[in-house]
C-alpha cells in the first residue's frame, strides 16, 4: 500500500451561500515521488451556476496551479525538492 495525500480544488463564488463546484484534484505520493493534478478547465458548469463568473480569471488561475505542480515535479526530478509526508491538508488515503 502506498500512502498518498490529495486535495480537491473547489470554486466558491460566494462564501455566504456555501455553494461550490469541484475544479480538480492534486495528488502527492511521497514514496514513489509522485505529484500531479487533474484540472477541469471547462467553464460550462460554472457560468450558468454563478452570475458574474470570470472565465478569464478561472483559466489563468488553473494554469497557474498546473504550472506550479509542474515546477514541483521538475524540481523533485532534479533532486531539488523533498516530498515529505503532508499532514493537516486534505485527506490521506492508502491504495494498493
Amino acid at each position: 500500500m502506498t500512502p498518498f495525500t490529495y486535495v480537491v480544488l473547489r470554486y466558491v463564488h460566494d462564501t455566504s451561500a456555501g455553494e461550490s463546484l469541484n475544479l480538480g484534484v492534486v495528488l502527492v505520493a511521497p514514496e514513489p515521488g509522485f505529484i500531479d493534478c487533474r484540472l477541469d478547465f471547462s467553464f460550462g458548469r460554472l457560468t450558468p451556476a454563478f452570475r458574474g463568473f470570470d472565465v478569464h480569471l478561472h483559466r489563468r488561475t488553473l494554469r497557474a496551479v498546473q504550472d506550479q505542480v509542474d515546477r514541483w515535479r521538475s524540481a523533485y526530478d532534479r533532486g531539488q525538492l523533498s516530498m515529505f509526508p503532508l499532514t493537516g491538508c486534505g485527506k490521506s488515503r492508502s491504495f494498493a
